[in-house]
């Protein structure tokens, strides 16, 4: 079997059509001292992986076209 590549996605329902919407992450770009820096401050262990994303700050559905401010999930 061919393995694919897997990238990190967000998913918002929209207010106005009701459809999913899938976007991709924005994948935060680091120099290795930067990252190691951000290892440091936020606890992660050596041996740990994984990717520093952040959300858009809009978006809008690709099926009606409706926008929308953004706002982590864990903000609710």
């Amino acid at each position: 079997m061919e393995p694919i590549e897997i990238r990190p996605a967000y998913v918002f329902t929209c207010n106005e059509c009701g459809r999913d919407a899938f976007l991709n992450g924005i994948i935060a770009e680091f120099s290795p001292e930067e990252m190691q820096e951000l290892r440091d401050e936020q606890g992660v262990e050596a041996g740990e992986i994984g990717t520093w994303m952040t959300i858009p700050d809009v978006v809008a559905c690709k099926h009606c076209g409706a926008e929308y401010e953004t706002r982590h999930y864990s903000e609710s």
